[in-house]
């Protein structure tokens, strides 16, 4: 299996970087990422804390293009030893059953997308435990896909920590299966997102993902379904200009083939 190193990254998202590898759909790959702050290591020259995310990427998926969507399986994630907080304090890391991965996202149409900005390309989603056989559905924005992954952290002694490691991905292309947003599935729950200046615009269209995509709906009665949806959506990230918000419902509603 191929490693993808740490030394590809990257501060920005976008279509005109060198891609650091090219992959087949269903293909698996080992990658490299860095803590938050760009560190690998905790020598005397490593960074402190500050606004940048360090990603690393881009993965590019061959024979991908705008109608298909991003299908990845975190198969494993191993973390370094240390880690370090956002006051700067390296530690020791010695539980690892709350690590998560933070960010997996791919270039929207925008230029340049910074990578500490969530929306409907993903993002730094550390909002949501992406943790060993979770499966993140991500839109794709141009004919090849782009993928970025990055920012470990987990939780320890009411500190939250920030770790580099490798992290082990299987990358599928689903053909023929837009989204607007990313889907997260893990454990027995799944995670909708969706971005909009609007909250009423928002949730219309939360309610035309699930219900495209329910499949115990016809056996519900309507109005309780969608008050179900209304009651779950929570505001996770309130930029005025795009706020983000989730959904979270029982996975065992759902028999979709993609999903």
């Amino acid at each position: 299996m191929n490693t993808i190193s740490r030394n590809n990254k990257t501060s920005k998202l976008n279509f005109k970087l060198m891609a650091a590898y090219f992959m087949e759909s269903g293909e698996s790959v080992r990658v490299e990422v860095n803590d938050f702050f760009g560190n690998f290591d905790y020598d005397q020259n490593y960074k402190k804390p500050n606004k940048e995310l360090f990603v690393t990427g881009p993965i590019f998926l061959n024979d991908v293009c705008i109608n298909d969507t991003f299908k990845i399986t975190i198969q494993k994630i191993e973390n370094n030893n240390k880690g370090i907080t956002s006051s700067g304090e390296v530690v020791d890391v010695k539980d690892v059953s709350k690590l998560s991965l933070g960010f997996i996202g791919v270039p929207n149409k925008k230029q340049n997308v910074v990578s500490t900005e969530i929306g409907s390309h993903g993002g730094n989603l550390e909002f949501i435990e992406i943790k060993e056989n979770a499966t993140i559905y991500l839109p794709i924005y141009s004919d090849g896909g782009y993928l970025f992954v990055g920012n470990l952290f987990t939780h320890q002694e009411n500190k939250k920590i920030y770790l580099s490691g490798t992290v082990q991905l299987k990358v599928q292309a689903v053909k023929n299966f837009k989204i607007k947003a990313p889907i997260v599935v893990n454990q027995d729950k799944i995670h909708f997102l969706y971005t909009n200046k609007s909250e009423e615009r928002a949730k219309i269209e939360l309610e035309k993902i699930i219900t495209k995509h329910l499949t115990t709906f016809e056996d519900l009665k309507k109005e309780y379904v969608l008050k179900l949806i209304q009651d779950k959506i929570e505001l996770v990230n309130d930029i005025e200009s795009n706020k983000l918000y989730k959904l979270t419902l029982d996975y065992n509603l759902f028999t979709h083939k993609y999903l």
